[in-house]
């Protein structure tokens, strides 16, 4: 299985390594269980004492929707998010999250690549309402976005 090792931040990637051995005891006090990895370090950004994050990674999704974070919203009916219809009116719309990393969410089902989702302000909102979208501002986060794939920019729509 492949490793990666991360700065502090978990921003950059120092190296890319294997899985060597996993300790088959888990740590009463902490949960937690022993894995070690072997890294080339060609690059030499490695070195003994030094603190990285370690991610193992699982699986690679290809063509999965990804979404800001802040879209995903919880229900009496579970997680949902607000669509941005042609008609700027929104509609709340079911889906099924697969997993929450950071500030992006990995979407199994109810969203297409494409469809915009209002980002911010949603506690405002209820089904039917209408929205205006604006020119987005550089420096905020909290504007709706459309659903995105791997690999392309996230092409900002304005705010609600």
């Amino acid at each position: 299985m492949r490793v990666l090792a991360l700065d502090r931040g978990n921003t950059n990637t120092l190296d890319e390594g294997t899985l060597a051995v996993v300790d088959n005891e888990i740590d009463p006090t902490t949960g937690t269980v022993k894995l070690k990895a072997t890294f080339p370090n060609d690059d030499l950004k490695l070195w003994p004492g030094k603190f990285v994050n370690a991610r193992l990674v699982l699986t690679t999704r290809k063509d999965a929707t990804v979404i800001p974070s802040s879209v995903v919203q919880r229900g009496p009916q579970g997680t949902y998010a607000y669509l941005i219809k042609p008609d700027k009116t929104v509609e709340m719309r079911p889906i099924k999250v697969a997993q929450t990393e950071g500030n992006l969410a990995l979407v199994d089902e109810g969203l297409k690549p494409g469809e915009q989702v209002v980002v911010d302000g949603q506690y405002k909102l209820q089904p039917g309402a209408h929205v205006e979208l604006t020119t987005p501002q550089p420096s905020k986060e909290s504007q709706p976005v459309q659903v995105r794939q791997p690999g392309q920019k996230m092409a900002r729509s304005g705010k609600p």
